[in-house]
């Protein structure tokens, strides 16, 4: 349990189960890919499985797979608590919440060389309760019942996403899309207990939960690593390597600052 990260999976090496043969080319050939995602208190654990089996049909681009996979959900003394597959689609990453109420899955598909993601949000029985299309990038608190999102604008073939910031509050079930006037918008962090998003769009943005806006503001550079603290009070930005600034939110004071080589 302990080797889990926090932060993202622990990607087990692949399997490769082939059947008696001489050569790699048996119908049956397959690869199994394996991650572990953790709750924040490791008390859930999420096992993704791959199973890419070798298809027999012809082929113009050589051998292909048949992409086979599920999501299992665990407790931490390794009861399953329900699994949920899906073909043609794998998981490439999960948020389980701290209490195994809601585990959001983005199912990754592979089409004409990009990578489209599915957001499928479950609940403590692996009950879907909530779905959209088109993901890009995810985000979330500790708690993972917040989660904040982006789209792509590619294969959807809305240039509109890029303006737009996407989240699902799971403990609500409530959702909501906010449009920023800027060509894109990235979320460089959320707080500790998800229920503030820090938001690019041109300047600086904090949003609460439900969408609105707290503030905004121009804190050059805009580069760098972010970070919120539990209750958004406090903001830590890194420009770059031995660089730090801590600023009060509330009070819009720089509390410390730390500049390389001074």
């Amino acid at each position: 349990m302990e080797k889990i990260p926090l932060k993202g999976a622990l990607k087990l090496d692949p399997i490769s189960q082939n059947s008696d043969r001489k050569s790699s080319d048996s119908k049956n050939d397959s690869i199994t890919e394996l991650k572990v995602f953790a709750s924040e208190n490791k008390n859930y654990i999420a096992l993704s499985t791959r199973k890419l089996v070798k298809d027999d049909r012809d082929s113009l681009y050589g051998n292909t797979f048949i992409d086979t996979s599920a999501i299992e959900l665990y407790d931490s003394k390794g009861k399953l608590k329900w699994s949920e597959s899906m073909a043609n689609r794998h998981p490439s990453e999960c948020m389980v919440s701290n209490t195994g109420d809601f585990v959001s899955v983005a199912w990754k598909l592979k089409y004409e060389g990009r990578n489209i993601s599915k957001l499928s949000c479950y609940d403590k029985n692996g009950k879907e309760v909530f779905r959209d299309d088109d993901i890009e990038y995810l985000y979330s608190g500790t708690d993972k019942n917040i989660i904040y999102y982006t789209k792509d604008i590619y294969y959807s073939g809305n240039p509109e996403n890029a303006k737009k910031l996407f989240c699902i509050n799971l403990a609500n079930n409530n959702s909501w899309e906010k449009t920023f006037n800027a060509e894109r918008v990235s979320v460089l962090a959320v707080s500790g207990n998800g229920e503030n998003a820090l938001c690019h769009a041109g300047n600086l943005y904090l949003l609460d939960k439900k969408g609105s806006i707290i503030w905004e503001k121009n804190y050059p550079p805009f580069h760098g690593t972010f970070s919120l603290s539990g209750n958004a009070e406090y903001l830590i930005q890194s420009p770059g390597a031995g660089t730090c600034f801590v600023y009060d939110i509330k009070n819009n004071k720089i509390l410390f600052k730390k500049e390389k080589n001074k």
